[in-house]
């Protein structure tokens, strides 16, 4: 069996396929999408992070100031409101380019507010926790679900942690980009009941300068998974002024109706930007991505047209 670093398991999941689900989140993922919900999931290895909100204050608090061996913390002031009165502390602010992940100040933070985010964990160790809800998933006709970052990127655990899950009697869900070897998919292909494919743009030129890889590859999977008679439910997270216009949306309805009947669901997302406060816990220096939420009128078009192709689609 192949450890894999996770940095979540979420319960009582209702968004990453068929019923009630545990979702696995793993570390890491090759593309760069400025609207990501999960910064924390881009990097591949395990990394120090701060819930802002649980910090005492390094006035009162500070053990994690002195442990820092590569002089790579500082303190900046942060309003902490405290039944709802504001209250000015300073806090922890990590140089990511100094910090050698050594995460002593995470072993001395008492309230936990500086904490590691991912972990190596065996795929026994992972399906026990994803078994405590398994009478939910018998009445729900739920079960587990591996997510990221781009899952596909640690296959071999993947491909561990899915097998166990089938010795289980679990129904299994992969959620990914699709970019990646098609080699990582064929891994896991006789042990996933779902596949749930990414799709953001069929303009290569766009999809490379905006999410920083080709889509090539990504058509290619999705392509390889309808042939080899996978279940896909496709999602596509609808960006205003990047994916959201009338040209964008039909070439990929097109597209994904040349997949046949391998495609159960499209699930048309659209953007939020409900996840920013993540990129202030992972010490993010690079400005965060903001665009207008898409309006309830735009989105029902995008559905109708959809929709006029036979694709069974839904606003998710």
């Amino acid at each position: 069996m192949t450890d894999g670093v996770v940095f979540d398991i979420q319960r009582y999941s209702v968004n990453d396929g068929p019923g009630i689900r545990t979702t696995v989140f793993l570390k890491g993922c090759p593309l760069r999408c400025p609207w990501c919900h999960s910064p924390e999931s881009q990097d591949f290895k395990p990394q120090i992070a701060l819930k802002r909100m649980s910090c005492r204050g390094t006035d009162s608090c500070g053990l994690c100031l002195p442990v820092c061996k590569a002089d790579a913390m500082r303190t900046i002031p942060f309003t902490k409101y405290v039944e709802g009165e504001p209250r000015e502390l300073r806090i922890p602010d990590i140089d990511t380019a100094l910090c050698t992940s050594c995460f002593d100040c995470a072993e001395v933070c008492p309230p936990g507010a500086l904490y590691v985010c991912g972990e190596e964990r065996a795929p026994e160790d992972v399906l026990e926790e994803v078994l405590r809800d398994r009478e939910y998933y018998e009445k729900s006709g739920g079960g587990m679900t591996i997510s990221g970052g781009e899952p596909l990127c640690q296959p071999d655990f993947c491909r561990d942690l899915l097998g166990l899950a089938k010795g289980a009697d679990l129904t299994t869900a992969v959620d990914t980009s699709g970019f990646v070897p098609w080699a990582h998919i064929e891994k896991v292909l006789d042990r996933t009941d779902l596949f749930l494919l990414d799709i953001k743009s069929l303009n290569p030129e766009l999809h490379l300068r905006v999410v920083g890889v080709p889509n090539e590859l990504i058509l290619e999977n999705a392509r390889k998974l309808s042939q080899a008679s996978a279940r896909i439910w496709v999602r596509i997270p609808i960006i205003p002024q990047f994916n959201d216009s009338d040209d964008s949306c039909i070439a990929t309805a097109d597209f994904i109706a040349s997949l046949g009947e391998a495609v159960e669901l499209v699930q048309l997302l659209p953007y939020h930007n409900m996840g920013t406060y993540k990129y202030e816990r992972i010490f993010w220096r690079k400005p965060i991505f903001e665009a207008p939420v898409p309006k309830d009128e735009r989105m029902a078009e995008i559905l109708a047209l959809f929709v006029s192709r036979n694709i069974p689609a839904k606003i998710h």
